[in-house]
């Protein structure tokens, strides 16, 4: 498929945007002395509108610059829900400063009597992602049939696209070593994938995190749509079993030694991009009497809906004082 390419100013594409403010300056230079002179408009009227339109020329330049990262090879597309807003914000800063195009596929858990700040991130934490795509309603909403139909959707956006390759992080995972994914693209080399985790005795494949060709990713997620209620509901299971069967190339990595949910630096995804399944984690601390997922990337929310207010947590975050960690380990209440 021939790719649509954004920035390339050589006479190949049909908008240039220095040609066309060179145009509408040369246009208004000749046309607005006249009107002056003529009492229609006055001295400062003429000089806005030529200032209007080098703000119209920075802010083309700057937009197709942005969409640049749509000629690049590599796309990031982003499963998230509702579930994910107190780590979202942080996902994205941590994925875009891979540089690369992200998509934020957002399921839609958008019911009659939900408002849409109970369903919605804060706007500006949606507007870090490239582009943001919600999906209908699913009967089902759990991470697995909804999870199907989410990925589906979006990988066929990036296949459209022209991206070859694609990396998924799910909304509640970090990466705090994005310098790092050159190493982990390297892991892949020429498989057609390499997951978060494989346990060929568990039968198993992360799909919290996955570097793959996106043609076989989406392979994938159109085997799930075609057969959604087979032996097996875990997604987990269905991806290893259909690379296995389909015999794809799986690249060799080194599983965590905490099932992938707590930091562990031997292991391939958090040595190389320092990946961290937050939500999980936040959990672990939890149930093992230790401190919570740092601060810095723990969202409240706009309105603080992220968080019960003067709840041990909401305390701990605010004061620092360990004091209040008793009632989190206690009640397990946020």
């Amino acid at each position: 498929m021939k790719r649509w390419r954004v920035k390339k100013y050589s006479g190949e594409y049909d908008f240039d945007p220095d040609e066309y403010y060179e145009y509408r300056i040369n246009f208004h230079r000749a046309k607005l002395p006249k009107l002056v002179e003529a009492g229609k408009i006055n001295d400062a009227k003429a000089e806005r509108v030529l200032k209007k339109e080098e703000q119209n020329h920075a802010a083309y330049i700057a937009e197709m610059g942005d969409q640049e990262k749509m000629n690049g090879d590599i796309a990031v597309v982003i499963p998230t829900y509702v579930s994910h807003k107190p780590w979202l914000k942080a996902c994205l800063e941590s994925v875009k400063k891979l540089g690369f195009y992200v998509l934020l596929a957002y399921d839609n858990h958008f019911y009659k009597k939900s408002k849409g700040s109970e369903v919605f991130p804060n706007h500006k934490v949606m507007m870090l992602a490239d582009a943001v795509v919600m999906k209908s309603v699913n009967h089902f909403q759990s991470v697995g049939i909804a999870h199907m139909w989410n990925m589906w959707h979006n990988l066929k956006l990036l296949r459209g696209f022209g991206f070859p390759y694609v990396l998924s992080i799910a909304g509640d995972c970090i990466l705090e070593r994005p310098e790092g994914f050159e190493e982990l693209f390297a892991i892949l080399g020429k498989n057609d994938i390499v997951c978060n985790m494989w346990d060929n005795d568990r039968r198993y494949a992360g799909t919290l995190g996955v570097l793959a060709k996106t043609e076989v990713y989406l392979d994938y997620f159109e085997h799930f749509v075609r057969n959604q209620y087979d032996r097996s509901g875990s997604t987990e299971g269905r991806l290893y079993r259909f690379l296995k069967d389909g015999e794809y190339k799986v690249a060799t990595m080194k599983n965590s030694a905490h099932n992938f949910k707590m930091p562990d630096h031997n292991s391939t995804w958090n040595r190389t991009i320092g990946y961290r399944h937050l939500h999980a984690e936040q959990m672990i601390r939890q149930e093992s009497r230790y401190f919570p997922v740092e601060k810095k990337y723990f969202d409240f929310g706009d309105n603080n809906e992220n968080i019960k207010v003067n709840g041990p947590l909401w305390n701990y975050y605010k004061t620092g004082d360990v004091k209040h960690l008793e009632g989190w380990w206690k009640w397990g209440r946020d």
